[in-house]
């Protein structure tokens, strides 16, 4: 009797919920906001970068297109500053890092023609560094007359940078592209002029999507393929695209690669070094095979874990009947693992409509701890997940729900940001 009530306790503790809300906010105007990445500061304060149409938020926006909207927003959720900037296109961010002097570098792309952006063409990547306050530095953009975009940023201890992202252009010292999309590369000093740069790649598509510096000072570049040859030296996994990985070194030398994935295709998500030298990476996949072994639904939330050599270790499959996707990765001082992702099950306790924000957390096996659902009557989507001072977990992303649930609308979509207990 005493063995069937621990198993009893087992099974229902790891549905128990660990975490409740502290508060949860939405910023901005009357159309679409959306945050894509944030930084946790030691004071427990939080930059968010992300994207607003709202005129509200962007004075010179008509409506019509993006700008960045940039806040900082102190422990509980009030706005210290804002700013938005951008030109009369497109001008979008998804990933951005604080530099050694305080101030911000942030990527992504820009369609602006005009001063002080001056895209080349419909979509170049671009880099804007602004200061402590959010207050632009320097802007420019990179590429040629075709297509680039900037995934991926992380500061370096020389002031500069480092830009994951991709390109489809051939000109402007892009000559060398493998073809379609190649994986670019570039090293950028603290004033925003190249040091170096590289593509990676084959003759069909290949994008990044994340870069890491690992701790033992080399680069960890992750995203996906579509090509079996050039810099892709092992068979793809997959008839369309895996997740190809690669380790460069500090000028951008190949130390290995490799790719990982089923007979679906993976859409590459979020990349981290764990505290013992690990890697984990997100990604959503349909996949029974290959590398992965269980399917819930439509799409699943994927987790594979890796060696510090590319040497895959084991995968695990998240979500319900429905679609499921999304991935973002936090370990705690304890090692315990916290994955927001989206998803679309009707049938998971909690979720109330739409897309929903889905946290698990997990042991260092992948196994699920506890699992939570949080959002309202619509689309209510995460992108970002970080851990605080104090251990608190804030997510950050954008909701388009309308019935309370995720705090006041604003209209359209606003940034969403929620703050939890460990």
């Amino acid at each position: 009797m005493k063995l069937i009530l621990f198993y009893l306790f087992a099974i229902i503790s790891t549905n128990l919920v660990c975490s409740e809300i502290v508060w949860q906010k939405r910023y901005g105007g009357k159309l679409m906001d959306a945050a894509h990445d944030s930084y946790m500061n030691h004071d427990s304060t939080i930059v968010i970068v992300g994207k607003t149409s709202s005129p509200s938020k962007s004075p010179k926006n008509d409506g019509s297109h993006s700008d960045l909207y940039i806040i900082k927003l102190d422990s509980d959720g009030e706005i210290i500053w804002e700013n938005s900037i951008g030109g009369s296109k497109d001008d979008q961010i998804y990933s951005f890092d604080r530099c050694t002097d305080g101030g911000y570098i942030c990527t992504g792309y820009s369609a602006s023609p005009e001063p002080p952006i001056n895209s080349k063409s419909t979509r170049n990547l671009w880099a804007i560094k602004c200061d402590r306050n959010g207050k632009m530095v320097w802007s420019k953009t990179y590429g040629g007359s075709s297509l680039e975009i900037g995934k991926s940023i992380k500061c370096t201890d020389d002031g500069g940078c480092i830009i994951a992202g991709s390109t489809s252009s051939t000109d402007d010292n892009l000559n060398e592209n493998n073809g379609d999309f190649d994986y670019w590369i570039l090293k950028l000093d603290r004033n925003g002029s190249i040091e170096w740069q590289e593509l990676y790649g084959g003759k069909r598509s290949d994008r990044a999507g994340g870069i890491i510096l690992l701790s033992d000072g080399n680069y960890l570049v992750a995203g996906n393929t579509e090509s079996s040859d050039g810099d892709i030296q092992n068979p793809r996994v997959s008839k369309t695209q895996d997740i190809w990985v690669i380790k460069i070194d500090q000028v951008g030398k190949i130390i290995w690669e490799n790719n990982y994935g089923g007979s679906d295709s993976e859409y590459f998500q979020a990349v981290m070094e764990l505290s013992d030298g690990n890697i984990l990476l997100t990604t959503e996949t349909g996949s029974t095979d290959g590398h992965f072994h269980t399917n819930k639904g439509r799409k699943d939330v994927g987790l594979i874990k890796i060696d510090s050599k590319g040497n895959f270790q084991w995968s695990k499959s998240y979500g319900g009947s429905g679609m499921d996707g999304g991935g973002w990765i936090v370990e705690d001082n304890s090692g315990k693992i916290y994955l927001s992702a989206i998803t679309q099950s009707y049938e998971l306790k909690g979720h109330s409509g739409g897309f929903d924000c889905m946290l698990l957390q997990l042991d260092q096996k992948g196994e699920i701890l506890s699992q939570e659902i949080y959002g309202g009557n619509f689309y209510d989507v995460i992108n970002d997940i970080k851990i605080d001072s104090n251990g608190n977990l804030i997510m950050s992303g954008y909701s388009q729900s309308n019935d309370g649930s995720t705090g006041t609308s604003h209209g359209g979509a606003d940034f969403w940001i929620i703050k939890i207990t460990n």
